[in-house]
């Protein structure tokens, strides 16, 4: 069955609808990079996945709340709340947690991806803005919720699906229609630019702990048989 644009955006907005809650369906992204050329101006916004490199057995899968049995193969998840109460993470303790409680299971790793949105979108002035708190300036580390049907379309454009041209004008479209979802949110631009900055501040130790006594191997890895690698090991290795 084939919906027109509108009548696509439409069910987009929706959400999944499913258990186990029911929303809001909205990603957290965190500006990267602000682009302000001819015939291009757009900001670069990331967000956090959880990546599949095997498959699990103990995986629970809902498609479209059918009950359809399958299991899960080298799949890619956006992450946008901490649990299944919170919908925000509003503190560097509620992203370690999820992170730590994703990476604890064999297989899986939390990574970053990248989506591209219209400058324009973050303009306050133009009646999109949805937060009540006053215009920020649009900058990096800033976090941003953007709505499931904007963010759906913005992963069709970041894989070439629609040219640049048609996505910057459906954009304007869901502005005039008043359909579009994006907005800043403070405390969770707190909370990521607090853990960002804790991320730096440990890998600034582990590298200085390197450095000093290069035999306690701070800086190693372990590969897939438990046995602990040098960096210096691990990229001849790779090498062959």
């Amino acid at each position: 069955m084939k919906f027109s644009f509108d009548e696509l955006i439409l069910e987009l907005q929706k959400g999944p609808q499913v258990p186990p809650y029911s929303g809001p369906y909205t990603i957290p992204i965190l500006v990267d990079d602000v682009k302000q050329l001819q015939g291009f101006n757009m900001t670069r916004g990331t967000f956090f996945t959880i990546d599949a490199s095997g498959m699990g057995d103990d995986w629970v899968a809902i498609l479209r709340g059918r009950g359809v049995p399958f299991l899960l193969l080298g799949e890619t998840s956006s992450l946008h709340r901490p649990d299944l109460v919170r919908e925000k993470f509003d503190s560097v303790t509620s992203i370690d947690r999820l992170f730590e409680r994703i990476e604890e299971v064999e297989g899986l790793v939390v990574e970053s991806e990248h989506i591209w949105l219209p400058n324009f979108l973050f303009d306050p002035h133009i009646g999109m803005y949805s937060t009540k708190e006053k215009p920020i300036p649009l900058e990096r580390g800033a976090a941003w919720r953007v709505g499931f049907g904007l963010f759906q379309m913005s992963l069709t454009f970041r894989q070439e699906v629609i040219e640049a041209d048609t996505y910057m004008e459906r954009c304007r479209q869901l502005i005039k229609a008043g359909q579009i979802e994006i907005g800043y949110s403070q405390e969770e631009t707190e909370a990521f630019r607090a853990w960002s900055a804790e991320q730096i501040e440990a890998a600034r130790k582990n590298f200085l702990q390197q450095r000093e006594d290069p035999s306690r191997g701070v800086l190693a890895y372990v590969d897939r048989t438990g046995r602990v690698v040098s960096q210096t090991q691990g990229r001849n290795e790779g090498d062959e």
